[in-house]
């Protein structure tokens, strides 16, 4: 399902609002790492979530309303409601990377791409920066 207008205007009213989300997935459980998800929301909660075969790691963090906003403000940037999978064969060891924009629960946009995908999308690849930054630092440190 994609809305990327309603999308849109959740990330333009992001902050303060607990049941605006937006939540990336990488990776595919039961191997390498698992499916780590990056969920944001405009409350400033902020939770990873690694699942695997190893087993299932949470872990959580609450943001200032300008670090929300700074999250908000990249996302709008680089265009993420406009992501979209790159044309073209699939490497063996690529892995899946879905994005949602939720507003209360509901998906009100989504994409499926590909993690190789960010070599031939820049706004792409600084999404899945920060993400990586988030989530080293939501899970201090344990995770990439």
């Amino acid at each position: 399902m994609s809305d990327s207008t309603h999308a849109a205007r959740i990330l333009e009213d992001f902050v303060g609002n607990g049941g605006h989300v937006v939540a990336i997935s990488i990776g595919i459980p039961d191997w390498e790492l698992g499916r780590v998800t990056l969920r944001v929301a405009g409350d400033g909660s902020v939770r990873v979530e690694q699942r695997g075969s190893a087993g299932n790691n949470d872990y959580t963090a609450r943001w200032t309303s300008e670090e929300t906003a700074r999250f908000a403000a990249l996302l709008r940037a680089e265009a993420l409601v406009r992501i979209a999978p790159v044309p073209g064969d699939r490497q063996p060891d690529d892995v899946p990377v879905d994005i949602a924009v939720l507003d209360a629960g509901a998906a009100v946009h989504s994409a499926s791409v590909w993690h190789a995908d960010r070599e031939h999308d820049p706004h792409l690849d600084r999404i899945l920066k920060a993400v990586d930054e988030i989530v080293h630092a939501v899970s201090g440190g344990k995770l990439p």
